[in-house]
């Protein structure tokens, strides 16, 4: 979808070989194709990248510093740590 305008197959297509390139656009159809899929807004995909960092630079004793870091609580970071399976 486009501004709030169906695109046919051959229009999503198109788009996906312009931006993407052929090889991907196959890929992608390989993977993806006929199914209905979920791409999420860039915001949350800047949060998953973040709550990973966060995980992987978790010492067991830097909580405040991550807080800090990445300006969360630390009661934040914690939440974060356990979704990550890291506290």
């Amino acid at each position: 979808m486009t501004g709030g305008v169906i695109l046919n197959k051959t229009e999503i297509y198109e788009q996906l070989e312009n931006v993407f390139g052929e090889e991907v656009a196959y890929k992608m159809s390989g993977l993806f194709g006929g199914q209905v899929i979920y791409v999420p807004k860039t915001d949350t995909l800047v949060k998953i990248k973040r709550n990973k960092d966060i995980a992987a630079k978790y010492t067991g004793y830097n909580i405040r510093e991550l807080a800090s870091k990445y300006n969360l609580s630390e009661n934040q970071v914690r939440l974060i740590l356990k979704t990550q399976n890291k506290y």
